[in-house]
């Protein structure tokens, strides 16, 4: 619910040169969240899983604000007549990227399947 709130009411605040603010602070949040994330899975008890899931749901908002907000800074950097062309750079770039993660997901799983322990299976 709170994703889809982001996403859908975000855009209402990215208007005119605002964009350029929202993705600053937006970048600069994840980039805290994704930076402790170590420190609170490190933590022992239960703020450990406390800290994870915030930083978690923190990074997962700012992936939608990001994301609806994505065509806007198109149009405000690159203006309208250009859209088309910068959204076939931009997914052919997301697919690109895209392929690392999923190659890196496909050997964790081979590694499981191959009775290696799942917690070392990431070290492939």
């Amino acid at each position: 619910i709170v994703y889809a709130v982001a996403r859908f009411t975000s855009p209402l605040f990215a208007a005119g040169d605002h964009i350029f603010k929202l993705f600053a602070m937006v970048l600069a949040f994840e980039g805290a969240a994704y930076a402790f994330t170590p420190t609170a899975i490190n933590i022992e008890g239960d703020a450990s899983a406390v800290l994870y899931t915030a930083f978690r749901v923190l990074g997962g908002l700012g992936f939608a604000i990001l994301k609806s907000n994505t065509a806007v800074l198109l149009v405000r950097v690159f203006g309208p007549a250009n859209i088309a062309r910068i959204s076939g750079i931009f997914l052919g770039t997301e697919l690109v990227i895209g392929l690392g993660p999923a190659l890196a997901f496909s050997w964790h799983l081979d590694s499981i399947r191959a009775s290696v322990s799942e917690r070392e299976s990431y070290n492939v």
